[in-house]
């Protein structure tokens, strides 16, 4: 299955490699001078392909960092138990929700707008830049004004409890967090520099795992979102020496021109934000409605590690995707189109290959996975098993979706996403108040299926005839 061309045939940023010698030669070939073979040809293909360089160092760091991060889950949940766990992915799923909609997915139109102008138009990638950069601040100040005050009131009715202002209160500096966090990210992403990226991630990861189980054994919850916070911080601060030596390299001005700010509002901040908005409000309503049941915070945690097991599932998909997003909005501004097609389809053949695979063996070691975690996890099977699945087509799916936000056209994602939206909204209705957490699994199994099916039948005339 070829993913690359030849080296003489390839540009540096592109996954346009071939791999390896004809089917017959491997045959006869020695193990010895094949494996010589192999690796010799690797080495080469990596440096003369950008796409691949980016691509082995975020899905080399990202799996170290979602190793870190399962651990660093199995250490809260045995610490804090079956019910704190839950509150925990309860949490994280609003901070999820609430920083991706004030953020107005600012992160992403850096990445696709600096990745754009960097080189053939500096003003305008200055431009972008001072925007994004200013709209999380403003944003990040008005909304700790408006929700500190409020802190204990809305501890209480979301954890339906007195005893969690101090955690409502860190929830809110974490939204802050990511929002600046995925700013800083987009830019970063903007010059493809996918390898600062991932170091200043394991940087965070590993200074979180080393301090997250002594805080958690010895605070509690409130230790543990201590720690994070603290990670996520560093992340930051390293990434912003990164972010400012590129713009002094790529003589990047610090206030630039020429761009809008309502337009990139309007044409890709709006219907990306709603997109997310969407998608993490119909999902965080999921969960909400599951903590009510009887079961209550302990379904919600069973689905918190079926969600976070989807991790290694798309370790390398999604490292893909995000290294593919500049590489389309590129083929955009040059006008290859019939490059990005070839493009998207050499991506869709990957990731199928690697999400069944990886979704196969995680199945099959579901029961040892569950016990990781605690007795009172071991009941779960059936759930981790559908949000395993549930991972294969919304996986197809977002390569679709990747090529469209890449060339800019983020309305039509919007519509895309709407039956899938539907589905699950329907099916959480209908199904968790009389099923729990087994009706949460199989509605996200459906809803999955019923986006890909969308994507397959409405995206496959060529990108040039969809435009809006």
């Amino acid at each position: 299955m070829p993913l690359f061309r030849r080296a003489s045939q390839c540009k540096s940023s592109d996954f346009e490699a071939s791999v390896g010698q004809s089917g017959a030669r491997r045959f006869f070939a020695s193990p010895l001078s094949l494996a010589r073979t192999t690796v010799a040809g690797f080495a080469v293909r990596l440096r003369q392909s950008a796409f691949a360089r980016n691509a082995l160092y975020l899905t080399g760091i990202t799996g170290i960092e979602r190793v870190a991060a399962l651990i660093q889950t199995v250490l809260l949940a045995r610490t804090l138990g079956i019910t704190e766990y839950g509150i925990y992915g309860l949490l994280f799923g609003t901070v999820g929700l609430v920083s991706s909609v004030m953020g107005l997915q600012m992160g992403l139109t850096a990445t696709v707008f600096v990745a754009r102008y960097r080189e053939g138009d500096k003003a305008r990638a200055g431009a972008v830049i001072r925007y994004v950069m200013r709209f999380a601040l403003i944003v990040s100040a008005v909304f700790l004004l408006a929700a500190l005050p409020f802190a204990a009131l809305l501890a209480h009715w979301l954890f339906q409890s007195n005893g969690y202002r101090f955690v409502l209160s860190l929830g809110c500096l974490f939204v802050v967090a990511s929002l600046l966090s995925g700013v800083q990210d987009g830019i970063a992403e903007g010059f493809e520099d996918f390898r600062a990226i991932a170091l200043s991630r394991l940087l965070g990861a590993a200074l979180t795992l080393a301090a997250i189980y002594p805080a958690t054994a010895r605070y509690g919850l409130d230790g543990a979102l201590v720690v994070m916070l603290v990670g996520v911080v560093v992340k930051y601060v390293v990434l912003g020496v990164v972010v400012a030596a590129h713009r002094r390299r790529n003589a990047i001005p610090r206030r630039g021109g020429g761009v809008s700010f309502y337009g990139l509002i309007k044409d890709f901040s709006l219907p990306s934000m709603l997109v997310s908005l969407l998608y993490g409000a119909v999902m965080w309503c999921g969960t909400y409605l599951l903590s009510r049941q009887s079961a209550g915070f302990a379904a919600v945690a069973v689905v918190s590690v079926g969600l976070q097991w989807q991790g290694p599932i798309t370790l390398v998909t999604n490292a893909l995707g995000r290294v593919a997003v500049p590489v389309f909005s590129r083929h955009k501004s040059t006008g290859e189109i019939a490059r990005s097609r070839e493009f998207r389809r050499k991506l869709l053949r990957f990731n199928g290959v690697a999400v069944f695979g990886v979704v196969a063996v995680l199945i099959a070691c579901q029961r040892l996975i569950l016990s990781l975690y605690g007795k009172d996890f071991r009941d779960g099977v059936l759930v981790f098993s559908l949000l395993l699945l549930a991972t294969i087509p919304k996986v197809l799916a977002d390569v679709h979706m990747q090529e469209l936000v890449g060339h800019g056209k983020v309305w039509r994602q919007l519509w895309l996403y709407a039956p899938m939206l539907a589905s699950a909204a329907i099916g959480f209705v209908w199904l968790v108040p009389q099923w729990g957490g087994l009706g949460y699994a199989a509605t996200m199994l459906f809803a999955a299926a019923m986006f890909l099916l969308c994507v397959t039948f409405k995206g496959s005339t060529p990108i040039e005839q969809r435009e809006t």
